[in-house]
This record gives structure tokens, sequence and C-alpha cells, in this order.
């Protein structure tokens, strides 16, 4: 804070925090610190008078050598006004383990770093020097806040880093490619030797750079350097060596979000439709989808192209990273035309393939409030089934209830009727 700076906080303070300043300077010091802070005396006249209105009597200023005295306490005055830096909160998560990031939860990393998303995320490290995060699998969405102290981080993905002082952006990796959306500010992405800006509101995948790569002006023909070569000197043999050229600096490019061609954009999305019908190979058509989303970064298909890769890996992928990408996406598309029938999959890979029906459970409440006709009665009876498994007896009586009054199809009504006999006589 400069000195004319204080003055200024001093003429705007409290009657209390005034009281406590040492009485104001002679017309010769006020000469001497007008010189130093560059104010005006009619700041110093401003802030005396508010020194010494409402006091009792006047307060004789000390001789000229209590100059020293006076500025020690105005500097005194000035460290105490002075904002302190502030402290730094450490991470709960542990440096050096992997977690496994939740929709439901977020990881705050320091004070001015919030993350969350669905995947596998190691701290490698945090402190006032900087944050530093591995993705190895999944999305991580990271909310930095702009104005925030000790916001520096880097995220690591595959062969990526991803660099960001503030802004509010998500990393997608998967099979070695890596997607990176910014919503707000910017971030510096780095891959091998090339370097991109990507801005608020666009993306970056490394599909992209690759292409990008192509863009680069060829060297100049090597019959130019041999000419200049010539001429800075004689030739001493036959042969004209050329001249050391300079390192090729690093390759900064910004990027943007690419306008898909609508006509390719629909072309592929349509063969990959057609390959489905056609009983293409669950892993193969899984792959073709990721491909999809890689070429065609937020196109209008994107969401449409992002639930059947989800129906697909529920194939092909483990059930409980399905399940985290089912969470992530219906977070991140609340109204998605077709968000009924990913909770359903979602339910069913909890129950059938986990095994989990607590964990299925609260998925099929949720189908029986929103959903209608035969999908309601199959989530009442699979809700009556899970509960009663749970030891939720009265829960599963009234989904049963439920369920047959919906006429739920078979089998599925004869397995409430048997259950619904089992839980009226428990000693059968």
């Amino acid at each position: 804070m400069r000195w004319s700076d204080w003055i200024q906080s001093a003429i705007g303070s409290t009657e209390r925090e005034v009281a406590d300043v040492h009485p104001g300077p002679s017309a010769e010091v006020r000469a001497v610190l007008a010189d130093l802070t560059a104010s005006t005396n009619e700041e110093f006249e401003a802030f005396d008078r508010r020194r010494t209105v409402g006091t009792a009597a006047p307060i004789l200023w000390e001789p000229r050598w209590a100059l020293a005295p006076m500025m020690a306490t105005a500097i005194a005055v000035i460290i105490l006004w002075m904002p302190a830096e502030p402290a730094y909160a450490p991470p709960a998560m542990p440096i050096g383990t992997t977690v496994h990031l939740d929709i439901s939860q977020s990881e705050q990393l320091g004070p001015s770093i919030r993350m969350d998303g669905l995947g596998d995320v190691q701290l490698l490290r945090a402190g006032t020097d900087g944050t530093e995060v591995a993705l190895h699998d999944g999305v991580a969405r990271f909310d930095v806040d702009p104005t925030g102290e000790y916001r520096d981080l880097v995220v690591h993905a595959a062969d990526v880093d991803v660099t960001v002082k503030g802004t509010l952006f998500e990393v997608h990796t998967f099979g070695g490619l890596v997607f990176v959306r910014v919503d707000r500010g910017q971030v510096h992405v780095r891959q091998g030797d090339a370097e991109f800006l990507v801005d608020g509101g666009s993306t970056w995948s490394s599909v992209q750079a690759i292409a990008s790569a192509t863009l680069r002006p060829p060297s100049p023909p090597d019959v130019i350097v041999a000419a200049e070569a010539t001429w800075i000197s004689d030739p001493v043999s036959p042969m004209t060596v050329a001249p050391e050229l300079p390192p090729t600096p690093t390759r900064v490019v910004r990027m943007q979000t690419p306008k898909p061609a609508p006509a390719a954009m629909a072309k592929e999305f349509n063969a990959v439709l057609d390959a489905q019908s056609a009983g293409e190979d669950p892993d193969v058509l899984y792959q073709r989808l990721t491909n999809f989303l890689v070429d065609f970064p937020g196109s209008p298909m994107d969401a449409e192209a992002r639930a059947l890769r989800l129906e697909v890996g529920a194939e092909v992928r483990a059930p409980d990273e399905v399940i985290r990408n089912i969470d992530l996406f219906l977070a991140m598309h609340a109204a998605f035309p077709h968000r009924l029938q990913l909770l359903e999959l979602r339910a069913t890979l909890a129950r059938d393939r986990l095994h989990d029906c607590g964990l299925a459970l609260p998925t099929y409440r949720r189908l029986a409030e929103e959903a209608a006709g035969a999908q309601a009665a199959r989530a009442q009876a699979w809700r009556g089934l899970c509960a009663a498994d749970q030891g939720r007896i009265s829960e599963a009586n009234e989904a049963f209830a439920s369920a047959l009054a919906l006429d739920v199809e078979e089998p599925l009504r004869t397995n409430v009727e048997l259950r619904q006999m089992e839980l009226a006589n428990p000693s059968n």
C-alpha cells in the first residue's frame, strides 16, 4: 500500500480508529510527509480535523525529533490494516492416493479449486506452490476461482497436460484419447511439443490436435538455404554447408470448437444407428460411438450419441463404470428426452450385474414417481422386490399393491404375487 493510499484510508476511517492514531503533525513535519507521500496538505488537514474534533483539550504535537516515532507508528498502522494472506487449507484427499470421484459429492483441492465428476483421480501435489492431479480414467470437472488464492492447477491425462489459473472446465479421457471442454476462462494444453490455448465456450481433443499438426507450414526449400550460405561467405569446398538454423519455436495454437460438417456428421451417425440395427458387435459399436464423439465435439447429436454409448457400454463395460457415467450424463442433461430409460438401465445394472438392490432401490423410487404406464408398473414391482430384499416390508407391500393395480406384465406379476404371499406368511 502506498503512503498516499494510507492517507486516504485514514481519512475514511471510523472515529475510534482516528482516536487511536498519533496526533497530527506540525506544519514542518507535514511538509516532509507530504513530500514523501505525494499527498497534499489538504489531505493531512482533513485527517487532522477529524482527529481533533470532539477532544476535551488540544494535544500538543511533539517536537521535530519525534518524526521517527511518528513514522514508526504510521508503519505499524499500515501493517495492521494490510490484509493478511489467506491461510492455505490442505485438501482432505490424501496426496499420492487414487480416489474414485462420485457425482454426488465434490473434492475441495485447497481454498480455490473444487473438483467433481466420475473417474479415477490421483492427487500428485497440493500446496501453496500449486496443485497437480492425474486423471486416469473417466471425467473430471474443475471449478477454479479466478480471483482466489493458490489457484495454480495442472491436470495430467494420458499424454496431455492442462494448466489453469482460474476457470471452469472438464477433462475426459478414455482409451488414451483426451477431450477438454472449457466453460469459463482459458486453459493451456500441452501435448508433446505442441501447445494450445482453449478459450471459454471451446473444446479441444487429442484427435483435433493430431489433425492440426498437419497444418504447420513446410520448411523453406533446401536450395534457398544453400543460396544464403554462399552469399554469407565464399565456399571453401565444392559443397556448400547450410548455416545452422535456430530451433523451431514451440507452436501455440488457439483452439476453438469447430463447426462440424452437417452432412458428414449426419451420415456417420446414421451409419452407427444402422450398425446397431444390424447387430454390430457391441465392442466395435462402442468404439464407433467414441470416435463419433471425438470427431464431432459439441454436435447437435452429442447427447444422443452419448446416451447410445451408455446403452452399448452396459454390455461391454464394467457395470459400476456405466452407472457412474449415467449419473454424470443425467446431471449434465437433466431434460434429456430418454432420461427415464437411462434410469431404468441404471437400476437394472445395479440389480442384475452388481446384485445390489440397495443401490437400485433409490432409482426405482424415482421411476415409480416419474414414469407412467408399463414402465411405472415395472418400477413399482422392482421397487417392492428390492425393498423386501432390504427388509423394508411396509414399502414393499405398498409397491406391490401399486404394481398390481397398474397391471404389471408377466413374469413380474407372478414374482410380485409370490413375494407378497411370503411377506404375508413369514412362517412359511
